[in-house]
Order: structure tokens, then sequence, then C-alpha cells
């Protein structure tokens, strides 16, 4: 696995152990949604996805597994794991069949290469299997046609074995059963059964045609001497002597005995009696071939298109099998198929006869014009399809696949034919192509069978881009079989490119048979959005941010969902639930501040409430610190502004210095004297300007007279506060503005009166402040700052002078009462 696939794989990891921790303490439920979370990060992991897959299981929900693990193979697919998907699938298939599920294993063959060279052995016997249980006969032979013709040798002979074997018990009594047996014998000719197989059809159909083929092209040249030794084959040239004689074909007959004497001369003795009445048949054969010659030849005005018919026949016959006359015998068979298309014996002959040697040339140049001149007439399916697959044999590469695919064009192509194409269409990667042989394979398959195809369907024109006939074939696997999950999840898939009311029914119909995916809910909510539903788009992506924890986008969509109503308790919860996110705080401040704003407006108590837990959680970034000031300024809520201020503090030894005073002054606001107090020791001791530091005294002082209790008044209720806003964005002012500042008195002015002076008694530094401590020592050459904190007494005074002031206040209210 990549490196940036592998942080993910480790947390999937430890959603899997997290959920066997809660099941084993009897929490399945809980357990069943670490392990969606874990299948949810990172889709690739095997254990997570054999976790969610066995617990589906256990809750007797075999097709929501086996979709489980279908996406996990596409997931691995996606990483470039190829060979790692294709075992996913090998697994299903070989599990579904041990457990006799005929869907499952079927959808899994499915999704595995039908038409690949590259499948183990054992893989495309379970395939072989799953599609015979599933009654597509048809697909197994042309898999097994196709698996032969691509083998040499003893494999090549084992396969046209098994097609052989299959077709026999399918009961095909037709021309690709004879082919499958000639092939085998010819390819190992020390394996019996083939051999066996056209004795048998020799015996009980009287058809001795293909038996003769079959010893003909083991004994002609190098292909029988690679395999036998030559007394094995000496005893088949004697077998064919006596079976040329049966046919009434001395030509061949003479052919196999030179064969015979070649090999094995002593024992070719025993046929040696034959000899003379083989010679006597070979010139009276001689003049009959002459004669039928002649009578193809004639073109009178008497000569018919039957009289031609039965002379080339006739003239078919006398030449017999022999290789002798192998290009007398073909020609003389290709023109009795031009002539009489539908005689089937003799285009099986022709076939027969092409065979021999099918390499490319004029004879091949005339075989295919024969060829096509047959699909010219008015042949019946099978054999149109039988001669379309046989042009499409002739072929290689785009030429073969463009004959084949023709034969969708049909009205029936029949199960054989869409077979073949289908086969075609994915060796070429046509998924249209692969799409419209599998509606036609459907066409005669069994309901359930006939679900997974059209929903197999459904996936490739999806994949071919063609969404309108992926939807429509989804639709049908569903009206076939309503728990088709395949189908369902195609749908889905289909469905949420398009959005509206009935993308929403196809997606929740999903979401009832196969486990709940982001990607789903995500679907899910646009499309309820869409038509209005906005309380149920706020449900599902609530749903998607819990399968995908810290999923960015689900955050993002979530809180912009939750401001689609005037709903304080939703924008509430979607906050809520975003600032539970393991998410980098800085990445997620921003999200929040939308919600957070309108949730101040909606229910500014319940706003105060969910802004100090973004503070908690989030911390005092400056972009959080600015943006909760100003809504804590906007909604009076001067209890919030403080907070932020002294977590802006404490979290940031390199905040700015002026947020001191800024708490200072709010903190005085509120009415509490001695956290203004200590602030302002705090700044003081930071060095700032004495000046600055001289007003908030003031304003402490004067906050003292008005609420001589020293405790957090109604100002702390209301938020009031003297310290102004600011504009977004910059940061707060040092001081407020002169307007705003408790006038001192002039010096010279009128004495006041007894209140006056029982004020001025409140500020004449009670505690001994005076204005040169404040200011300290100045010197010219000193670059320290104005007011020096090092001086120790000062910082004590400073320390004190709130508590003065504060009984000051205390006392003067005493006596004035």
């Amino acid at each position: 696995m990549g490196g940036g696939h592998r942080p993910r794989e480790h947390g999937a990891l430890a959603y899997v152990d997290a959920a066997r921790r809660r099941s084993a303490a009897g929490d399945d439920e809980a357990a069943l949604e670490d392990l969606l979370r874990g299948f949810e990060l990172c889709p690739a992991s095997a254990r997570a996805a054999r976790g969610v897959a066995a617990a589906l299981s256990e809750q007797s929900r075999p097709l929501a597994a086996d979709e489980t693990l279908r996406d996990h193979a596409r997931a691995l697919e996606l990483d470039g794991r190829v060979e790692a998907a294709r075992e996913v699938h090998a697994g299903r298939l070989a599990a579904a069949l041990k457990q006799r599920e005929v869907g499952i294993a079927l959808s899994a063959a499915l999704d595995l290469d039908l038409a690949g060279t590259k499948n183990r052995a054992d893989v495309d016997a379970h395939i072989d299997e799953a599609l015979s249980l599933a009654g597509l006969p048809d697909l197994v032979t042309a898999r097994l046609e196709r698996r032969a013709h691509a083998r040499v040798g003893a494999a090549r002979a084992s396969a046209f074995e098994a097609l052989g074997r299959h077709l026999s018990a399918a009961s095909a009594t037709d021309d690709r059963l004879v082919t499958a047996w000639i092939e085998a014998a010819v390819a190992d000719p020390t394996q019996a059964t083939a051999l066996d197989a056209l004795r048998q059809l020799a015996e009980h159909d009287e058809d001795r045609e293909p038996l003769a083929e079959a010893l003909v092209r083991i004994l002609s040249g190098e292909r029988g001497e690679q395999h036998a030794s030559q007394l094995a084959l000496a005893r088949l040239a004697v077998e064919l002597v006596a079976l040329a004689q049966t046919l009434d074909d001395p030509r061949l007959a003479d052919w196999a005995l030179s064969r015979a004497r070649a090999l094995e001369p002593a024992h070719a003795d025993s046929a040696a009696h034959d000899w003379a009445r083989i010679e006597a048949a070979l010139g009276v054969r001689e003049d009959e071939i002459a004669r039928a010659e002649r009578a193809v030849g004639a073109t009178g005005e008497g000569s018919t298109r039957e009289g031609r018919v039965d002379a080339l026949r006739e003239l078919a016959r006398l030449l017999g099998k022999s290789p002798a006359s192998e290009q007398r015998v073909f020609e003389a068979l290709a023109g009795l198929c031009r002539a009489e298309p539908k005689d089937a014996r003799a285009a099986r002959s022709l076939a027969l006869s092409f065979e021999r040697d099918p390499s490319p040339g004029p004879r091949a140049d005339l075989y295919e014009s024969v060829l096509r001149a047959r699909l010219e007439a008015p042949l019946g399916r099978r054999d149109h399809v039988r001669v379309r697959l046989q042009l499409a044999a002739l072929g290689s590469g785009r030429a073969a696949h463009d004959e084949l695919v023709a034969l969708l064009d049909l009205p029936d192509a029949g199960p054989l034919g869409a077979s073949h194409v289908l086969l075609s269409c994915i060796g070429a990667g046509d998924p249209k192509g692969e799409a419209r042989a599998l509606v036609a394979l459907a066409s005669g398959a069994e309901r359930h069978t006939a679900a997974l195809l059209h929903s197999a369907a459904a996936d490739a024109f999806r994949r071919g881009g063609g969404v309108v006939e992926a939807r429509r074939e989804a639709e049908v696997a569903l009206d076939l079989d309503a728990a088709c999950s395949r189908a369902a999840s195609v749908l889905a898939a289909v469905a949420s490119t398009a959005g509206g009311r009935e993308a929403a029914a196809a997606i929740e119909r999903a979401l009832g048979l196969v486990v709940p995916r982001a990607w789903l809910c995500d679907a899910l909510a646009r499309s309820l959005e869409a038509i209005g539903e906005n309380e149920l788009a706020f449900a599902w992506t609530h749903r998607w941010l819990a399968l995908a924890p810290s999923d960015r986008r689900a955050m993002s969509e979530l809180l912009r969902r939750c401001q689609l109503g005037p709903d304080a308790s939703r924008i509430a919860e979607a906050l809520t639930w975003v600032l539970a996110q393991p998410d980098p705080a800085d990445e997620r401040a921003p999200l929040v501040l939308d919600a957070l704003t309108m949730l101040f407006g909606l229910d500014p108590a319940k706003g105060g409430q969910v802004a100090r837990r973004v503070l908690d959680v989030l911390g005092p970034s400056p972009l959080l610190r600015e943006a909760l000031r100003s809504l804590a300024d906007e909604h009076n809520d001067a209890a919030l502004a403080i907070a932020v201020l002294e977590r802006a503090i404490a979290a940031d030894p390199d905040a700015p210095r002026d947020l001191l005073l800024e708490l200072a002054h709010r903190r005085a606001g509120a009415s509490d004297v001695d956290g203004a107090a200590l602030e302002l020791l705090r700044a003081a001791a930071a060095g700032l300007d004495p000046a600055e530091l001289l007003t908030v005294a003031d304003e402490i002082e004067l906050t003292a007279r008005e609420h001589p209790s020293g405790g957090q008044g109604a100002s702390a209720r209301t938020g009031s506060s003297r310290w102004p806003r600011c504009a977004p964005g910059r940061s707060p002012p040092c001081s407020p503005p002169r307007s705003a500042r408790p006038k001192r008195p002039r010096r010279g002015a009128p004495s006041p009166g007894p209140r006056s002076r029982r004020r001025g008694a409140l500020r004449a530094r009670p505690a001994g402040i005076s204005h040169k401590t404040l200011e300290g020592p100045r010197s010219r050459s000193s670059s320290r700052p104005r007011w020096a904190p090092s001086a120790p007494h000062t910082i004590s005074t400073l320390e004190t002078s709130p508590r003065s002031l504060a009984r000051s206040g205390r006392s003067t209210r005493s006596s004035s009462a």
C-alpha cells in the first residue's frame, strides 16, 4: 500500500480493535459502527472489510456482506492492487459455492475476468461451476471454447476434452460437440477419451465422418508423431483403413494403408489382404470422379441449380476424405455450400476440411466468401450464429470483435451468440457492448439469474457513460428481484448523479439492502435538499459525518445544512458534532463561525454556551479570538469576551500585551474590581505605557465607587462594558476613547463639596500610589520601558491598591448611610 494510504490503514485497524473490545463487552451495535467507520476510513483494508462482512453475516445479511467485499475489491483496484482484488473475488466465489449461495457465486463470477486467461485453473473451474448452477451453460461453453483455442499440446487436449464432457452433459448434438472431440483427439492422441467418444458417435449415430477426420489429422505429417509412438499410430492407420471401407472411400483406404506400412510394416501385414480389393475399387472410383466433374462443369441450357447441387454433392462424396484430394474436395464442398447455403451437412464437412489447414491464403479467402454468401441466405438463428462465429474465428483483433458484435443486431442472438459477444467485449474493453450482451443473455435466464445479469449490465453501462441505460437496467433488475443488493448499489450510484425525489427513493432503497456508506448518505442528503427536505438532509449529513469522522466536506455540509432553517437546537447540535471531530483546530475554526453567528442571532444564551465550547476545543486562535470578541460585544456577553481574552493570554506567551489592558477594562466594566486590579498589575509588570495604566486605574476606582461590593454585578449579566468594540480583523485599542475616560480634577479647580471631597479622597491614592510611582524613575540613557517592572515597591503598591480602593469604597458607603 502506498505511503499516503498507510495512516488511513492504521486508523482503520484502530477502529477494528475498538470494535473487538466493544463486541467482547456485549455491545454489538457499537462494534458494528466502529467497523463501519474503519471500513469507511480505508476500504482497501482487508481486516476492516472482513470485519464488516463477518458482522453482517452473523446478522443473516449475506447479500450486504458480499456487497461490502465487492466495495473492498473496487478499492483495491483503485489502489492499483489488481491481483489482490481478483483474490477477493475468488474468495467470495469459493465461499459462496461452499455455502451453495448461487446468486452470490454468480455475482462473484461476473466480477472476475470471464474472458481472461490469467485465472488459476481452480478459479476457472469455480467460475464454470457457478455459471452452470445459475443456468448459463452456453456461457460456460463459450468460455471453454475460448480457453481451449488459446492453448497448445496436452493443455489444449484437456481443455477440449472438458468442453466435450460439458456439451455431452448438456445433451448437445450440434457441430460444437463433434469439433470438441476432434480437437481433443488431435491435440493428444494418447488420450483415449476423445477417440472413444468419436467411436461411440460413429456406432450409435452412424456418423463416421468425425472419427475419420480425427484419424486423418492424427496420421497426417508430424501431428501425431509428436505425441504417440509409431506402433500406436500404425494401429490407428489400420483402424482408418477399415473405417474408409465402411464409408466406401477407397482413396482414403489407400492413403491409410500406405501410412500404416510406413509407420510399422510388420503391423500393416494384417491388412494386406485388402490391398487387391482397394486397388480394384480405386480404378472404378476414378472413373466416377471424372463423370461427376463433367456433370459439375456442364453449363448447358438443360442444366438446373438442383442438377448442379446434386453433381457437387456426388463429387464431394466420391473424392472422400483422403489428403491426396484435399484441395479438390474443399473446392467441391465450397461450391456446394454456395449453391445450397442451407445444407448443414455440407457446411460441417467444409468446416472440417478447412480446419486441416486454416492458414491465411487463397484457401482461407474462398472459405470466407462462402461464409458470407451463407449469411445472405435465409438461415435459421442457430445457423446464423454459427456462421458469425466461424467468420470471427478467421479474423483477429478488432475485425473478429466486430463480427461478433454484429450478432447483437439480430432480434434474438440466443444465449450462445450473446455469450461469445460478452467474452469478446470483455476482452476488447467495450463496456457498452458488454452490457448489451448481458441483456441479451438475460432474456432467456431464470428470474434471479436475469436480475444479476441486468445489474451487471447496468454496471457496465455506467462504466461506459450510459447513465440512462444503466438506470433502466438497474430498475429492471430490482423489478425481477427486489432483494438484489448489487442492482440497488448500481441504481444508487447512477441516481446520485441526477438527484431529485426518484434518486432519493433509489438511494433509500439501497441503504435498506446494503450497509450505510458515506457516499450513499452524501448522495441522499443532496437529493433530499434538492426537493426541500432540509431536516432529512441534515439528518443524513449527520449520519455521513458519523461514518466518516473528521471528513472536512461532511463537516462543512453539516454546518451549512444546519442553517437551512431557524432551528437553534439543530445548529447547536451540528456545532457540537463538528467540535467533537478528531481534526486540527486551525482547520475547523473557519467552518464554525457562520453557524455560530447564526446561532447567536437565534438564541444568544445557547450561542454563548456553544461559543465557550468552541473556545475550549479549538483554542483562542487569532481568527477565532476576533470573531468571538465581536460576537460577545454584539450580543452583550461580557463574560464570553473576558473568557476569550483570558484564554488568549494564558495560551500564548507571545500574545499582544495590550490584551492585558483590554482584559482589565472588560473586568472593570463587568464590576470585577479585584480581577481588573490584578490584570492591571500584570499589565504594569509587562511594561506598558504608564498613561494607559493610569487610565485603567481611574476606571477601576470609578467602578469600585459605583459597585463597592467589588463583585460582578449587573454589568456582568448584561455584558455592558466601557471598552469599545473593534472592527473585524483589527486589534483592540489600548485605551477607551478620551470621551469615555473618567475626568481627573484640574489643579487649581474649586474645592468640591462634601460628596465630591469623598470622591476626591478615593481618588487621592489611598494605598500610596503616586504618579511618580507609576511612572518610575526615568533616565534618558536607559533602554528599558518608561515603567520599570523591576521596582519591587511599585509592584507591591499595585497589589494593594485595588483592595484599598474597595475598602475605601465600602467605608465611604457606610459613612454616607
